[in-house]
């Protein structure tokens, strides 16, 4: 008889024992004999058991997935990101298992933890995770996992721990601030585990990456409070692992902790200070036990900016001056290193900014603006040397466009000549990156209209009326993907376009979904120069800065 639609001649039990006979290349072509046997094979637990039966040899793990999915997706991860690598695997692993007899004789035990063949695995998986698709790394995530699960199967072995809450540290940094909770809070445990073992010879480093992740969980948090809590508890575990053994890791990410609480400080400028202060100390531990760790320096550089940035009037030279000293120290070390030469980038764009700030105020500025277009040459140059080191840098080019812009705002001019460069690289940018958060997308558009405040001061309306009709366009696509920072740039459009009724609607939908516009920066906020005396913008700023008291 042929089999059609749900005919068959054989009762389903059997088809079913038949099914549960076939490797998952035969259960994929039965499947498409007819539709009666595409349902069965296609049911959770033949797949299931092809699943269990493809990777007998793991502890296994499930994503919140069908089993059919899960197989589908892990084949292809591990042909996709695994197999190219499985020659350097073994090697790795003949390797340490000759290191491991040679030791072994010498009651170590550190490199039979490290010689394990899933630790091994699971350490191939957490190199190649920020190379994978976004949605690839779930699946990476499970895999490194299940090894990790294999290797403590049988013994306490420290070493997967710690490797296996590195991993879901390192994965849950991907994740939205509503679903990586629970993904950091397996980081903790594992760290806690590594850190309990009774062979662990490396404790000042398993409380070091302990703290790293405490950290980055703080960093999740929108409440200052809760913020300072976490960051506060990242010490506890820093300091405990420079008291078991002086290390330059523990002490540096010490500082970067610091460095975040200090960033809560604005509105308090001797507290600041102070934790800035501390910053820098820990900052100069670490370099004194590790010269030659470039990016200490660069995470040193970085503070320095943005202390420079936040610092007063009288201030903020000296702290822009050490911080290129710095940089220039960090090029030493590191050499061609393309995040390097972005954050030199960074740093050379904020000074220039600063003191275009201070030329506002000054009447003969003709020196400090030749001074801020040097500095904004010289950024440009270092954002150059970055895209060449790494051509798809999207957080260089985008940031080479904003520097592009300052230039056009500064250059009347010449205005129109580096807006159309600074449009360029917006695009270049765009064409590595899906944009998800929408943030180059959202800085295009202010930049038109940037350009189009231009047009309207010089009379040219139509030049005026075409940005903006641009700029608002490429907002309205961010807006219907559901991103909050194109509900404030929305707003700003609306005051540029002294649209009054729009521009409040779209203030107070922002605020009501991201409670930020109490820390907007002076360059965000000359957008709505058009509004700023009427009452309801400074009432809208007015809770915005009561209901920020404890945001971050």
């Amino acid at each position: 008889m042929e089999l059609t639609g749900y005919d068959i001649w054989v009762p389903k039990e059997i088809v079913q024992l038949i099914i549960n006979q076939l490797c998952w290349q035969s259960t994929q072509v039965f499947g498409c004999t007819n539709r009666f046997l595409y349902d069965m094979c296609t049911k959770d637990p033949v797949w299931m058991r092809l699943y269990q039966l493809h990777w007998y040899n793991c502890n296994i793990l499930r994503l919140n997935r069908s089993w059919y999915t899960c197989f589908k997706d892990r084949y292809y991860v591990e042909s996709t990101y695994l197999q190219p690598h499985m020659e350097d695997i073994e090697k790795d692993i003949k390797e340490r298992a000759e290191s491991c007899t040679a030791t072994s004789s010498k009651g170590h035990t550190f490199s039979k933890y490290l010689n394990n063949k899933y630790v091994i695995y699971g350490e191939k998986l957490r190199t190649i995770l920020d190379t994978a698709l976004p949605e690839d790394r779930p699946m990476i995530v499970l895999i490194s996992g299940e090894q990790y699960a294999s290797a403590v199967a049988d013994t306490d072995n420290y070493i997967a721990y710690f490797n296996w809450g590195y991993i879901l540290n390192h994965y849950a940094k991907y994740l939205s601030n509503e679903s990586c909770e629970e993904v950091f809070f397996a980081s903790f445990e594992k760290y806690e585990i590594a850190y309990n073992s009774k062979d662990n010879i490396v404790s000042e480093e398993t409380l070091s990456r302990w703290g790293e992740a405490i950290h980055d969980f703080a960093k999740t948090k929108k409440s200052k409070k809760e913020i300072e809590k976490w960051l506060n508890l990242s010490y506890e575990k820093f300091e405990a692992s420079v008291n078991i053994k002086p290390n330059y890791l523990a002490y540096d990410s010490w500082g970067l902790s610091l460095y975040t609480n200090a960033k809560l400080k604005v509105s308090q400028p001797e507290q600041l200070d102070m934790y800035f202060s501390m910053t820098y100390e820990k900052y100069e531990n670490a370099h004194i036990l590790q010269p030659d760790d470039g990016y200490i320096l660069c995470h040193w550089a970085n503070t320095l900016q943005h202390h420079g940035a936040l610092a007063a009037d009288d201030a903020y030279e000296d702290i822009f001056r050490e911080c290129f000293e710095k940089f220039e120290i960090t090029a030493l070390c590191l050499g061609e290193d393309a995040f390097m030469y972005r954050c030199w980038g960074d740093a050379l764009h904020e000074y220039a900014k600063r003191i275009i700030d201070v030329a506002e105020v000054i009447p003969d500025n003709v020196s400090l603006k030749k001074l801020a277009f040097q500095h904004l040459i010289r950024a440009g140059l270092k954002y150059q040397y970055a895209t060449e080191l790494k051509s798809d840098y999207t957080n260089a080019i985008n940031n080479w466009a904003l520097c592009l812009s300052t230039h056009a705002k500064l250059l009347s001019h010449l205005s129109d000549k580096y807006f159309q460069k600074s449009y360029k690289k917006f695009e270049e940018a765009l064409q590595y990156t899906e944009d998800e958060e929408g943030y180059i997308t959202c800085n295009w558009a202010m930049t038109l209209i940037s350009q189009a405040s231009k047009k309207y001061e010089n009379n040219d309306l139509k030049g005026y009326k075409s940005l903006l009709k641009s700029a608002r366009e490429k907002l309205e696509t961010r807006i219907e993907k559901g991103d909050t920072w194109s509900l404030f740039c929305m707003a700003r459009w609306c005051s540029s376009a002294n649209k009054e009724n729009e521009c409040r609607l779209w203030l107070e939908k922002f605020q009501e979904k991201d409670k930020y516009l109490h820390k907007a920066t002076k360059e965000q906020l000359s957008y709505f120069t058009t509004f700023e005396e009427k009452s309801w913008f400074k009432e809208v700023m007015q809770k915005a800065i009561i209901e920020g008291e404890d945001i971050l």
